[in-house]
């Protein structure tokens, strides 16, 4: 039997191109202790804890507008709680922390 272990390590996956890459820089920027990796076709991006993706900082790293909907379409997958508000997205492992505990 494959046993689960509890992690903290939250992340996604970026179809790769000139928008992963600038998402990945930006992410980078903010936060120097994530591990971004490159693969031929995709980008794996993860951290510890929380990770906030502001739409402007990638627009800035693009030199043009890029949304959230642009974002949701080039992320193939996630791992964590994700909170879509305004220009922003957040992944963050807090819940999962808080369900198994039992307070919700």
């Amino acid at each position: 039997m494959t046993e689960i272990a509890e992690t903290d390590v939250v992340g996604f996956k970026l179809a790769g191109g000139e928008d992963a890459q600038a998402i990945a820089d930006a992410v980078r920027m903010r936060y120097p202790d994530a591990r971004i990796e490159i693969f031929p076709a995709y980008f794996s991006v993860e951290r510890a804890g929380r990770i906030d993706i502001d739409m402007r900082e990638v627009s800035e790293t693009l030199g043009r507008p890029y949304g959230v909907s642009e974002f949701m379409v080039t992320m193939s997958s996630y791992h964590g709680r994700i909170d879509v508000t305004g220009d922003r997205v957040t992944l963050s492992a807090e819940i999962a922390r808080r369900d198994q505990e039992g307070e919700r």
